[in-house]
């Protein structure tokens, strides 16, 4: 599995009750654990956020940051679609 690239953005903003010190490792921890359920080579973008206005937001992706940003563009068209 590629070695998931962790923004520095990430630490910008932490989920609340995680510190900016263990987000990094929740996150590549989190992200092994669902790859694992998965075939080899399936990318896999996993985004963890605080409910509410102001919450935090970090992902984390074994894609490269552009096929990542071009799958969640992609979601994001077939979603607005279904409204």
């Amino acid at each position: 599995m590629m070695k998931p690239r962790i923004p520095k953005d990430l630490y910008e903003h932490p989920v609340r009750g995680v510190s900016p010190d263990a987000l990094g490792e929740h996150m590549r921890r989190s992200l092994e654990a669902v790859a694992a359920l998965w075939p080899e080579r399936t990318g896999i973008t996993l985004f963890v956020t605080d409910f509410g206005e102001k919450g935090g937001l970090a992902y984390i992706s074994n894609a490269t940051r552009d096929s990542m940003i071009e799958t969640v563009k992609e979601f994001i068209a077939r979603q607005e679609k279904l409204r």
